[in-house]
């Protein structure tokens, strides 16, 4: 029988299912369900098989839930792509169906479709302990998963019958009560399923991280006005300098003494440090010994995680340079910014990067095409730009002039965004339609406290001024 409908879920979840609302059932065990672990594994499977009528994403060990579940659909746009969510909001369920993913499931819906779909099965067949009536495509899979989550084989005594079954099975054939040793490894289990399942359902900030394929193309600009119009907007919000060896963030925005990356890595309590004032984002600086980058390229990600349940957004800017923790930023980032400037060499490098992320598996629907310094008789336009680029979303940020230089190379992006400038006119009305909820009908951001809910506009619209 081949399998109907394929799960993926990471190595904690594939042994033990309670973490995903499935406790008690023996995933491996069902002749129509394909379980991975892997998202590379299950993006091959899915681009060979015919007969896949449904995926199921809830989570893996590579890529978050909602990047792996935008490339299964466009691996295999026939097979209906689902998405398992255990916390999110309206925000995650709007980039799910801007990916082209065909549903978003709660938990309680998960469990339920899972049933349904074992319950139309007819009568699936029961491993043994002795794995005799084991189907070869269930054995196929439980062995497949049980190397890749390096798990040892167990085997019965000699004499007693019994063949070596799946260690992530155990031994579904055996009806006996639990010694002491193993209720209490149950309960501490039990515990420890709870702590995760709070862990799904803490808040998480709105990722946006601003990239480009070349320096020069004005990330650090854009990144901090955009950091700068979520603060103004109410969203509480943290500013990150992930250009780890030439990030001058601290400078651009007037931050004397940030609290920097490499500091919360040591002493993640630093992180406390970091808030916002009034209109000024909080900042977490890049270090500031050149030295250090490469040791604090593999803690960003962790930085990223712990600040995620501590602000609404978080805005990182980036270097140039595509490597690992930018790859990792980018599978959790709810929108990316991606800046093409007027050199023909910067859209000719930016076609170059979205064929390494198709190659990488790393889903490219969060992604904005952001033509930079746009004037009157620019060479590139979001037109030309879409073309270049397969058909992906562009728009055009004006050219600021001489006064972006001038003021931020002061410290002063508020008095840049009190100019009415042509750039941060542009820059409002990207944020806008990037930001969850919408800023511009009056929608509440994520926190509810009062303090947080005053907004600006600098657009020329009846009835708005700036208040910045």
């Amino acid at each position: 029988m081949k399998p109907e409908i394929v799960l993926c879920v990471d190595s904690e979840s594939a042994k033990n299912p309670e973490l995903i609302g499935l406790g008690g059932e023996n995933l491996l065990s069902q002749p129509w369900l394909r379980l991975f672990c892997s998202a590379v594994e299950a993006r091959a499977y899915l681009r060979e098989a015919d007969a896949v009528k449904e995926a199921w994403v809830a989570s893996s060990d590579e890529m978050d839930p909602i990047n792996l579940a935008a490339a299964l659909k466009k691996d295999a746009g026939a097979t209906s792509v689902c998405l398992v969510t255990f916390g999110g909001g309206g925000s995650l369920k709007s980039r799910a169906s801007a990916a082209g993913i065909d549903a978003t499931l709660t938990g309680a819906d998960f469990a339920s479709r899972y049933s349904s779909a074992k319950s139309r099965q007819p009568g699936a067949p029961r491993l043994s302990r002795a794995g005799a009536d084991r189907k070869p495509e269930a054995a196929t899979v439980c062995e497949s998963v049980g190397r890749s989550l390096d798990l040892p084989t167990v085997a019965y005594p000699a004499g007693s019958g019994d063949e070596t079954v799946c260690p992530i099975q155990g031994n579904p054939g055996a009806n006996r009560p639990l010694s002491a040793s193993e209720s209490v490894a149950s309960e501490t289990k039990g515990d420890a399923c709870g702590d995760a399942r709070k862990a799904s359902l803490r808040k998480t900030a709105f990722l946006i991280t601003v990239v480009s394929a070349t320096g020069g193309a004005g990330k650090s600009t854009v990144a901090a006005l955009s950091a700068f119009f979520a603060q103004g907007f109410g969203y509480k919000t943290l500013l990150v300098d992930a250009d780890l060896q030439a990030g001058d963030m601290r400078r651009l925005v007037g931050e004397e003494s940030p609290v920097a990356i490499d500091e919360v890595i040591a002493d993640r309590s630093r992180l406390e440090k970091a808030v916002p004032r009034e209109s000024q984002p909080a900042l977490l600086a890049a270090p500031k010994k050149l030295e250090q980058s490469e040791s604090v390229a593999s803690g960003l990600s962790r930085v990223v995680d712990d600040a995620s349940s501590l602000f609404d957004v978080i805005v990182a800017n980036t270097s140039s340079h595509w490597d690992e923790s930018l790859v990792q930023l980018l599978e959790r980032s709810s929108h990316v910014l991606f800046l093409v400037d007027q050199r023909p060499t910067s859209l000719g490098l930016s076609k170059h990067v979205l064929e390494m992320c198709s190659r990488c598996g790393i889903a490219t629907t969060p992604f904005t095409f952001v033509v930079n310094r746009c004037t009157k008789n620019a060479l590139i336009t979001s037109f030309e730009a879409t073309c270049s680029l397969g058909g992906s979303r562009a728009v055009e940020l004006k050219d600021g002039g001489k006064e972006v230089a001038e003021l931020l190379g002061a410290g002063l992006p508020l008095e840049l965004i009190g100019t009415r400038n042509d750039l941060c006119l542009s820059m409002e009305h990207v944020l806008i339609d990037i930001l969850p909820g919408n800023a511009a009908l009056g929608q509440a951001p994520p926190s509810s406290s009062p303090e947080r809910t005053r907004r600006f506009f600098l657009g020329r619209r009846k009835g708005r001024a700036a208040c910045l």
